[in-house]
C-alpha cells in the first residue's frame, strides 16, 4: 500500500514537473491607451496549460500594499461586473481567454494579469497594462461671481480633474492683470485690483480627450469714492 501511494506522489511530481516544463504564455494582448465609455478586449493565450485554468487577476502597482483582484478563473467569472464578459476559445494546443470590458471608467486602470498557477510558487504570468482617460472636469472651487473692492488683491481659482493645463483669458480678449490674453494656471492672482479689471472671465480645461470643460466667472468692482 505504502509502495503505490510513494509511486503515485512521484507520478503527480512527475506530471506537475512536465506541465511547468511543456506549458507557457505565449502571447498577450499590447498595452492599451482607452478613453472613458470605451470598450477593451484583452487576450491571453497559453500553450499546453495541461488542464490548469488561465487566470485573470488586476493589481494597482500605485497600491503596493493592497493584494491584486482576482477576476477569473477559466470561464468562472469572480467578480459581479456586468460590463465584464468572459470568452475562451481552443485552438489544437493553445488555449485563449479572453477579457471583454465595456463602458470603460477610470476606475478600471491598472495592470491585468494572466496567470497559470501550477503551484503557489512557481507559477507563470504576463501582464498588459490598461490606460484610461477622461475628459476634463472643472470643479466648483470659486463662485461664479466674485465681488471684490478696489485696490484689494483677489485669487480667481478652478481647479480640474484630472489635471490639464488651465487657460484664462476675459472673453472681450483685453489685456489681463497678469499681462497678455491668456494665462496658464489654476489660480489667476491679482495683486490690486483696479475698475478696468472687472468683466467675464472665461477658463477652459482641455487634456486632448473629448471637448474642453469652460467656465465663466464674474469679477466685480466696487469702486472707491473719490475724497476730495
Amino acid at each position: 500500500m505504502m509502495f503505490r501511494l510513494l509511486v503515485s506522489a512521484v507520478i503527480c511530481l512527475y506530471c506537475l514537473s512536465q506541465a511547468e516544463e511543456t506549458s507557457e504564455i505565449v502571447e498577450i494582448t499590447n498595452n492599451q491607451a482607452l478613453n472613458t465609455g470605451d470598450s477593451v478586449e484583452v487576450s491571453c493565450s497559453a500553450r499546453n496549460p495541461e488542464g490548469y485554468s488561465i487566470m485573470w487577476q488586476k493589481v494597482h502597482p500605485d497600491r503596493p500594499g493592497v493584494g491584486p483582484i482576482f477576476i477569473s478563473v477559466g470561464s468562472l467569472k469572480l467578480i459581479p461586473d456586468s460590463r465584464i464578459l468572459l470568452r475562451n476559445t481552443h485552438n489544437r494546443s493553445i488555449t485563449t481567454q479572453k477579457l471583454q470590458i465595456s463602458n470603460i471608467q477610470r476606475s478600471d486602470a491598472g495592470i491585468y494579469k494572466c496567470v497559470i498557477s501550477f503551484n503557489t510558487n512557481n507559477p507563470i504570468s504576463k501582464e498588459v497594462k490598461l490606460d484610461v482617460y477622461s475628459p476634463p472636469l472643472i470643479h466648483d472651487n470659486s463662485s461664479s461671481t466674485i465681488v471684490v473692492k478696489e485696490s484689494i488683491p483677489v485669487s480667481i481659482a478652478a481647479g480640474s480633474t484630472p489635471a490639464p493645463l488651465t487657460w484664462r483669458k476675459r472673453e472681450d480678449k483685453a489685456i489681463l492683470p497678469t499681462e497678455g490674453t491668456v494665462y496658464r494656471g489654476n489660480v489667476l492672482k491679482i495683486n490690486s485690483v483696479k475698475e478696468e479689471y472687472g468683466g467675464t472671465y472665461l477658463c477652459t480645461a482641455d487634456n486632448g480627450v473629448g471637448e474642453a470643460a469652460k467656465r465663466r466667472i464674474t469679477l466685480k468692482v466696487e469702486v472707491l469714492p473719490n475724497v476730495q
